[in-house]
């Protein structure tokens, strides 16, 4: 939940309304948000009953008056078509929402196509050609789309009808995007994804962040590999000395909560190191592995 809805009108409103307090109300619209979210991704939450939506924002009161007062109150739009919409979820849905309806060609309740700034590659540039076609033919796709999915069939332009348009089939959207190289690889040089292997320099950084136990794969590498290249000498001799104190200071003892090499790249190694007191258990650990009594 965005941090100026707590303090919204229309949540003082709706408190007030169903005479609750403001921690129920958020609760109770943060609830909502995630039903549309898994259930109506384009925001026609009205299709589910009244008694549904209650059951799964486990509200105890009457549903149809609950319902209602979000209506008044302005979360909700009613409408002929759908009954109710979430209002303005087409501008506040989230990324995964966007890439969902994207990847299936639907449009938001209200008619409004998802945004494509996620997607990459030719999944992108396939659905940039389908909402551009859609747009020169009116809203047309936006009702053909939820129904040509529930049906499963194969995904062509809904807009190509009453021989207005004659697009060609959508090839059908990759699994998984594939990373783009900057240029075509040539015969003499190896995939960009791979370059960072051949970096000595690179390579002592990721012996040394391989000791704090961190799982990492070769995409975590390879992403974190541009930040590493615009460091100049010395800032990577203090990236190296940052994680090696990190380490001897207990810092990072749990792998689960160590940032990603390019997480930590980006600006989380110039945080100077406050060594961790141990505890008494700790203590003793030390002294056992290796003879010493540490001091705080």
């Amino acid at each position: 939940m965005k941090r100026e809805a707590m303090a919204h009108t229309k949540m003082k409103r709706l408190c007030r309304r169903l005479d609750i307090p403001l921690w129920q109300a958020v609760g109770l619209m943060e609830s909502l948000w995630h039903l549309t979210a898994r259930e109506t991704p384009r925001g026609d939450v009205g299709k589910l009953s009244d008694e549904d939506i209650a059951l799964v924002l486990d509200y105890r009161g009457d549903e149809v008056e609950m319902l209602n007062v979000l209506a008044d109150c302005g979360w909700l739009d009613r409408d002929p078509v759908h009954r109710l919409i979430v209002h303005d979820w087409s501008d506040h849905a989230d990324d995964a929402v966007q890439m969902r309806l994207a990847r299936t060609r639907l449009f938001f309740a209200n008619g409004r196509p998802p945004k494509l700034s996620k997607l990459t590659g030719q999944e992108r540039q396939s659905a940039v050609e389908f909402y551009r076609a859609c747009s020169q033919n009116g809203n047309s796709c936006a009702q053909m789309g939820s129904t040509s999915m529930q049906s499963r069939a194969p995904v062509t332009n809904p807009c190509a009808q009453n021989g207005r348009l004659s697009a060609p089939p959508e090839p059908e959207p990759l699994p998984v995007p594939l990373p783009e190289p900057e240029r075509e690889p040539s015969a003499n040089r190896e995939p960009a994804l791979f370059s960072w292997q051949r970096d000595e320099g690179y390579k002592e950084f990721r012996d040394a962040y391989s000791d704090t136990g961190k799982p990492l794969i070769d995409e975590d590498w390879a992403a974190a590999f541009p930040i590493w290249k615009r460091l100049d000498f010395e800032q990577k001799l203090a990236v190296v000395k940052n994680i090696r104190q990190r380490i001897e200071g207990r810092i990072w003892t749990d792998p689960t909560f160590v940032s990603l090499p390019k997480n930590f790249l980006s600006g989380e190694w110039k945080r100077p190191v406050v060594p961790r007191k141990l505890s008494k258990a700790e203590k003793l650990d030390r002294y056992y592995e290796t003879g010493e009594v540490a001091c705080d």
